[in-house]
């Protein structure tokens, strides 16, 4: 009878080695023997490899957290409401919100409160289009205030000549991580969530937690390659932007329709 030392020895020089953990190479396999396909075509499963893993790049673009100008607090004065005016004109073309009162509604009625704090209102279309369309369907409806960090006075005013009790907003300026405002429990987001790199967002949410009730958020745009592109034909819709305005000047028409430096910005953005 061997030895074990001499079991060993012949077993790591003997030609039919079955234990489990020598002779094993990179695939796995006894002796080193890698797959066919593997051997006789390393190149082209490097290739394959590669392909698959840009393919979640093609099929959705990367997120890239750069700027937007309607963020900036250099876009002021005639520069913003010429923009806000866009994004108005943009939102109830295409009525992108015109559905969006009956997710809303119902949210609202389970949540059980009278006010939503609206943030980052922006031009106010939406909520436009909230109160419109839900009274027209008679849809219950809590009272919305609009807040901005930038607050478009003169439009929020006029949306609440427009619609009574249903309306209202805020006059100071209101960061959407910290709102400040006890009064309001629930808050609501349309289309600026994305607007917030992650650690921002996380602090948005949080303060929501920590300090509300509920949170409503909406983003109407899927992060794909058709929505990318498909926002370049707003460059020929967005000129006639300020004949639809509720304030019309003539500065507006000139850096949006006579000179579109203005429809180029929100596009970026876009």
């Amino acid at each position: 009878m061997n030895s074990p030392t001499t079991q060993v020895r012949r077993s790591s020089a003997g030609r039919r080695d079955r234990s489990p953990a020598a002779g094993l190479g990179r695939s796995g396999l006894a002796g080193g023997r890698s797959p066919r396909g593997e051997r006789r075509f390393p190149v082209a499963r490097a290739w394959w490899a590669r392909a698959k893993g840009c393919w979640g790049w093609l099929a959705v673009p990367p997120r890239l957290q750069g700027f937007e100008f309607c963020d900036q607090p250099w876009l002021r004065g005639v520069w913003r409401e010429a923009y806000l005016d866009c994004l108005n004109f943009l939102f109830r073309t295409t009525r992108l919100y015109d559905r969006m009162y009956q997710p809303f509604s119902c949210w609202a009625r389970q949540a059980g409160g009278d006010r939503v704090l609206d943030l980052c209102s922006g031009g106010g279309a939406h909520l436009d289009t909230l109160v419109r369309t839900a009274r027209a369907a008679e849809a219950p409806l809590p009272r919305l205030v609009a807040s901005d960090l930038f607050p478009d006075l003169g439009q929020y005013a006029g949306l609440r000549a427009r619609h009574g009790d249903r309306l209202d907003f805020v006059t100071h300026s209101v960061d959407a991580t910290r709102p400040g405002l006890p009064g309001c429990r629930l808050r609501c987001l349309f289309g600026g969530f994305h607007h917030f790199p992650p650690a921002r967002a996380r602090e948005l949410l949080r303060d929501a937690v920590e300090h509300g009730d509920g949170l409503f958020v909406a983003e109407v745009f899927r992060r794909t390659w058709a929505t990318v592109f498909g926002s370049l034909p707003n460059l020929l819709l967005l000129p006639a932007a300020p004949f639809f305005a509720t304030r019309f000047r003539l500065r507006k028409l000139m850096v949006t329709t006579l000179f579109p430096v203005v429809p180029l910005l929100v596009v970026f953005d876009g």
